[in-house]
């Protein structure tokens, strides 16, 4: 898969949206491979993690192109026609400074990434009026943040791909996003964040209770089979389980 989609990036009839996810997608393959022929366990839960959470910015960009209306309203103002439109850095992914180590350092590497990405999107943000930057590995409370020009804002966005079947858990897991969302507005003072968005791949039955947060948002397991290309809705974990949607060209 990784030879496949790197291969296919540089196929000269391919269109620019399309070697823009094929790009992507390979070289999130081969760090999962790497990841896997290295039988570091550490190494190929964060490889694992990292695809599911490109697959997760891949379903936010389709979502803001199409003015998806469970996004906040400052994803859907913009003028993005395609996800060519749409920036993705993974830089910070690479630096190893920003990795959270502990649960003792998770507060001070949040910080850090935020105050990171604030530079970073001063320094890019003039070329995409989008720009989505990933989180280091494990960094608390956030996935990735993306940027809008336009506003001057942050959306910060949490990605979780299990599937959780007892209220007990679906419930613990609500607490968590909601502490989540707390914890990067109090550690946000360089960002202006606007909302926070939880992509969820879990099956979910209801999620009104979140919403009494006005600041939060959810994308659910019926928004990513309408969202993610079904190659990548397979292999990520999100929306797993689910083969197809009627019309749908598999």
């Amino acid at each position: 898969a990784a030879r496949f989609f790197t291969q296919m990036q540089t196929h000269k009839n391919l269109p620019p949206r399309c070697a823009k996810l094929m790009g992507l997608a390979g070289r999130a393959y081969k760090n999962k491979l790497d990841a896997i022929e290295s039988s570091n366990v550490q190494t190929m839960k964060q490889a694992s993690s990292y695809f599911t959470e490109i697959v997760a910015a891949f379903a936010a960009m389709f979502a803001i192109v199409r003015k998806y209306k469970k996004l906040p309203s400052v994803l859907t103002q913009g003028t993005a026609s395609s996800i060519c439109d749409i920036g993705l850095d993974d830089s910070l992914l690479q630096d190893e400074e920003l990795a959270t180590k502990s649960k003792e350092d998770a507060d001070e590497k949040l910080v850090s990434f935020l105050e990171k990405a604030v530079e970073l999107s001063q320094q890019k943000g003039k070329e995409q009026p989008l720009l989505v930057i990933m989180a280091p590995p494990n960094c608390k409370a956030v996935d990735f943040v993306i940027f809008c020009q336009d506003h001057n804002s942050f959306v910060a966005v949490q990605v979780k791909s299990n599937t959780l079947t007892e209220a007990k858990a679906q419930n613990e897991q609500k607490a968590a996003f909601l502490q989540a969302a707390e914890e990067i507005r109090s550690a946000s003072d360089s960002l202006q964040l606007v909302a926070f968005l939880a992509i969820v791949g879990s099956n979910y039955a209801e999620t009104e209770d979140l919403k009494a947060d006005t600041h939060f948002f959810c994308l659910q397991q019926e928004d990513l089979v309408a969202l993610i290309p079904p190659f990548l809705r397979q292999l990520s974990g999100l929306a797993a389980g689910v083969q197809s949607v009627e019309g749908e060209d598999v």
